[in-house]
């Protein structure tokens, strides 16, 4: 008798090809978690040099919306630059 004439046996088979389609991607999407993690890493780290280079006190600095708010102060920085070039013609 062939396997495809039990249902128990057509549950199996399609269990057993669901898993390693999960397996397959687990394995990708934990890579991907890893290499996310690391760039976040990566972000933060940069984020506390610059910081740290403009003269913001880090002891204060908690990570959250204090990256908005610093670039936000350096781009209003910037502006004003501009604008007061623009000012001396």
């Amino acid at each position: 008798m062939v396997c495809s004439q039990w249902p128990s046996c057509k549950d199996a088979a399609a269990e057993r090809e669901f898993r390693s389609m999960l397996e397959t991607f687990h394995i990708a999407a934990a890579a991907e978690m890893a290499a996310c993690s690391a760039s976040l890493d990566a972000a933060k780290a940069s984020f506390r040099s610059a910081a740290e280079f403009y003269g913001e006190n880090m002891a204060k600095v908690h990570i959250g919306q204090e990256p908005e708010r610093f670039t936000r102060l350096i781009r209003d920085f910037a502006s004003l630059i501009d604008k007061a070039k623009k000012d001396r013609g």
